[in-house]
């Protein structure tokens, strides 16, 4: 009788016990008088030793990604053939039954994390782009964290509610996805961009802590933090203040990382205004994992004879800089154009810049700077080899916002963003409303 088991499931324990396993074939070595199958399931891999001539026949018709099951003995690989990269790498199943389960086609790309297929590739062949290592931990990751996050809240006393789907089209932050009904014709459904609605009227209900995993929908294009279709966490309390909402995530995401990923976050996450993020990083969702933080320079040009920044401060503008230290060589002037190119998107009054060398001003806007430059350069610490951007308009959130996607180019242009850190923060005191561009 053969066990049946998983691919992590090999140990030492069954080392010359009968098992099967069923699995995908990942890798076929040839030999000569025997052939390894190299195979995987969801749990782990594993290696087969095929040396009977029947089973040799068997084999030969065997392709990867075929579908099989193997009974045969557990058995110790010898010593110079143990592959410590393996968690089952000091044994393999000797095989005494191959049964071809399901049979598959030549492959459109391999299953490699380094395959360079095409991301349309990898979507039409979605079942086999789920089977390489990264996107199936991916998977399994958010199965493991949506299983903390249930537990870890109804713990604390939260119902997990679900609202309707069919819902009422209302203004959001972006156009909804429509729905005819079939019944009441001329009238449409739509699909909820949230469900914030329907959670306030849980709330007035009595139902005072609620949450779901909600599914939403959003009709805009896709990017890299834009899905026409996503899942979020959403959750509403009643009667708390917004320090409890910060102890509660901030307990349930360091529950979360340790773990699925045995990261260790901080109890307590820094804090900071809408204003003053928008005013250090110019956005409402800054990056902290690198320093580069934008300064105010209005008051040290407030005489300046440069007639871009005479007309913003005559008009109550904002003047804003971003000093790049000792990276002034790093910039070549194909470089300073696409930076110029981001200023142009959130129409500012442009992007200019100069350099420290001899510990001057040089290049760009330099001849316009001669009065204060001794006193920025002062102010500032300013060092050779130094750089220093400039934009400015008469709307202070546009020259925020137009800085803040700068400051994140040229982070990534000059790996300044360790990509392995977690640095997460809180930004509160948000403004209830905006203004609208074309009616204010």
């Amino acid at each position: 009788m053969f066990k049946v088991i998983k691919c992590n499931e090999l140990n030492e324990k069954l080392i010359n016990k009968k098992v099967e396993v069923n699995a995908w074939v990942k890798k076929i070595r040839h030999h000569g008088k025997f052939i390894f199958l190299n195979i995987r399931d969801r749990y782990e891999k594993a290696q087969v030793l095929v040396n009977e001539e029947y089973l040799l026949k068997i084999t030969e018709k065997i392709k990867l990604e075929y579908c099989i099951k193997i009974q045969g003995l557990l058995i110790k690989r010898p010593p110079n053939m143990i592959n410590a990269n393996m968690k089952t790498g000091h044994f393999e199943i000797l095989a005494k039954n191959i049964e071809i389960i399901s049979k598959c086609n030549e492959l459109p790309f391999m299953i490699e994390d380094d395959n360079n297929a095409s991301e349309n590739s990898k979507l039409e062949y979605r079942y086999l782009d789920l089977r390489r290592d990264s996107l199936k931990n991916k998977i399994i990751l958010r199965s493991q964290a949506t299983h903390l996050i249930r537990n870890f809240l109804v713990k604390r006393k939260f119902l997990e509610l679900e609202t309707p789907t069919f819902v009422k089209s209302t203004p959001e932050g972006a156009r909804d996805f429509i729905i005819p009904s079939r019944i009441h014709k001329g009238t449409f459904y739509a699909l909820p961009q949230s469900p914030q609605l329907y959670k306030q009227l849980i709330m007035i209900a009595g139902f005072d802590k609620y949450f779901q995993m909600a599914r939403c929908y959003r009709d805009e294009d896709s990017r890299g933090d834009r899905q026409p279709e996503f899942t979020q966490l959403d959750l509403e309390m009643s009667f708390v203040k917004k320090e409890n909402i910060f102890k509660l995530i901030e307990n349930m995401l360091f529950l979360i990382f340790k773990n699925c990923i045995n990261v260790n976050l901080p109890k307590k996450f820094k804090k900071i205004t809408y204003k003053k993020a928008m005013n250090k990083y110019g956005s409402d969702k800054p990056d902290t994992r690198f320093e580069l933080e934008l300064q105010d320079i209005s008051r040290n040009l407030k005489n300046s004879e440069f007639n871009i920044f005479k007309d913003t401060l005559k008009n109550k503008g904002s003047i804003k800089i971003l000093i790049v230290k000792n990276k002034a060589d790093k910039f070549s002037r194909t470089k300073i154009n696409n930076l110029e190119e981001i200023a142009k998107l959130y129409k500012t009054q442009g992007l200019y810049f100069t350099k420290i060398e001899n510990n001057k001003f040089s290049g760009g806007i330099a001849k316009f700077l001669k009065t204060e430059e001794q006193n920025l350069i002062k102010t500032y610490s300013l060092e050779n080899n130094d750089i220093i951007f400039f934009t400015a308009n008469n709307n202070w959130e546009t020259v925020c916002k137009a800085m803040g996607q700068i400051r994140l180019k040229i982070a990534n242009d000059l790996g300044l963003i360790d990509e392995n850190k977690f640095e997460f923060l809180w930004v509160y005191d948000f403004p209830l409303f905006e203004y609208d561009e074309n009616t204010k």
